[in-house]
């Protein structure tokens, strides 16, 4: 007999509690989103470098006149590497003429091979420094950067691109990045 009492009050113990575990949570409190305070990337190399970036990932846009008069749309990715990451530093720009809509979620392609840097242009260019490399810079030479989703003061994409440098060196950085606005 005191087994069959036994099995009851384990069976509405096991009822019981989750109900009271339950009723704890407060359905009027808000669930705050911590936002990192600094936006993030983790990258891929290969090339003349195989290596993990990560670092600090900050956009800005501007709306910039030409010489000639014609307004751009600018969006600009400034990256830094983290003190445990190799040294580098790198800058992508999206540029846009404002006849067209603004820049906004696609897949934005590099605008052609170059050199050194443009003031104005249709497409993406970038370039890159690697202290434990050459002094030399990279310049994008092709690929992409795909923004998936863009508001006010935070940008989520990825990207693929092929940099080189003049003396005819690769490198293909891929990855994924969480950019957060440059406060003023």
């Amino acid at each position: 007999m005191p087994h069959f009492f036994i099995k009851i009050l384990k069976t509405c113990l096991w009822t019981i509690v989750p109900f009271f575990l339950i009723s704890q949570g407060n359905p009027n409190q808000i669930s705050m989103v911590e936002v990192p305070p600094e936006g993030y990337y983790t990258f891929t190399v290969t090339g003349e470098v195989s290596e993990n970036l990560n670092g600090i990932i900050h956009f800005e846009t501007t709306k910039e006149t030409s010489v000639v008069g014609s307004e751009y749309y600018v969006l600009r990715f400034m990256l830094k590497s983290k003190k445990e990451s190799p040294i580098h530093s790198m800058e992508f720009l999206i540029s846009k003429p404002c006849i067209k809509d603004k820049i906004s979620v696609g897949t934005y392609e590099v605008a052609k091979p170059v050199n050194g840097f443009l003031n104005y242009f249709e497409g993406v260019f970038g370039a890159a420094d690697f202290k434990r490399m050459d002094e030399l810079p990279f310049f994008t030479d092709r690929g992409t950067i795909r923004i998936r989703s863009l508001d006010e003061n935070t940008i989520e994409g990825s990207m693929s691109v092929t940099l080189h440098d003049p003396n005819g060196k690769k490198i293909t950085i891929q990855g994924e990045f969480d950019a957060l606005r440059q406060e003023r």
